[in-house]
């Protein structure tokens, strides 16, 4: 799912929200990534994981 609006528009609390009906052990949660970090992650096992990547231009 992608969340996209104008600044301050709510955008982070919405994806808290989101992410807090997942138990913490299945929530990988990042600030931000390049689109070559997936692949040099190495042993991180993202296998049954939600991935939430914040986005900042």
């Amino acid at each position: 799912m992608i969340v996209q609006s104008s600044s301050a528009a709510g955008k982070s609390s919405l994806m808290e929200a989101v992410l807090a009906f997942l138990p913490e052990e299945q929530r990988v949660q990042y600030s931000a990534m390049t689109g070559q970090s997936l692949f040099y992650m190495g042993e991180t096992d993202l296998k049954h994981k939600v991935l939430a990547i914040v986005e900042e231009e």
